[in-house]
């Protein structure tokens, strides 16, 4: 994993460009130390041929049919498409529970730590993937998850049951599609024939834009 990318991401889910005082950056050494020795995070992914109408998106071989604008800006060029989950498990959730319970200030910590680790964990994941595809001719889009733009969280729960994810990870989702335990993710990745450029503008299409604290300030939160 990238270390540099990692505290990187920790300091902006802690809403930091700068490096955070040494009291703070010995415990995330440790909260680090903590989850490289206790957890083990897990993914799983299929890849589907595409059927791509207007804004509209078919994966062939399932019941999953999706209207988005945003997500066909994506996938409209692209041929396949890789669906993705991973997650670091249920027991990081008990330790997060239990942090908050006790120390606070350790709990947001930890809670940025965790999900830092999660993302670096996929991007180590992507990466093989793209080396994997680029060799039987294979560009890779963009990664884009439920919640951006204009697609929904409302489709986690058929991401869920197409890659049986809670029987083979232990993910599934809320009543309100979150997905359990949250430090999960799951994406849409195109495969195609030609380079990927990405036009998108993550603030634009993100949900929060309009109450982001980062923005307020003039700042990103730095997801490409």
């Amino acid at each position: 994993m990238n270390e540099a990318k990692i505290r990187k991401d920790i300091r902006r889910y802690l809403g930091s460009n700068t490096v955070l005082d040494i009291v703070s950056e010995e415990k995330i050494d440790k909260i680090l130390d903590e989850i490289n020795l206790k957890y083990t995070p897990r993914h799983i992914y299929g890849v589907y041929d595409l059927y791509v109408k207007e804004t509209k998106i078919s994966f062939i071989g399932t019941v999953l049919e999706i209207k988005s604008k945003d997500l066909y800006k994506v996938l409209k060029n692209s041929e396949k498409c890789i669906i993705i989950a991973c997650t670091l498990g249920i027991e990081i959730e008990q330790r997060l529970k239990q942090c908050s319970c006790i120390d606070l200030e350790n709990a947001i910590l930890y809670d940025a730590v965790s999900a830092a680790y999660i993302e670096s964990y996929l991007d180590d994941v992507t990466l093989k993937l793209s080396q994997g595809y680029a060799e039987k001719g294979y560009h890779m889009t963009m990664r884009y998850s439920p919640g951006y733009g204009d697609l929904g969280l409302d489709v986690q729960p058929k991401i869920i049951d197409i890659l049986q994810a809670q029987k083979r990870i232990g993910l599934s989702s809320n009543d309100d599609h979150l997905l359990i335990p949250r430090k999960s993710i799951t994406a849409f990745i195109g495969l195609q024939q030609k380079p990927y450029i990405n036009l998108n503008n993550r603030c634009d299409n993100c949900l929060i834009r309009n109450i982001c604290e980062l923005r307020k300030g003039d700042k990103n939160c730095g997801t490409t």
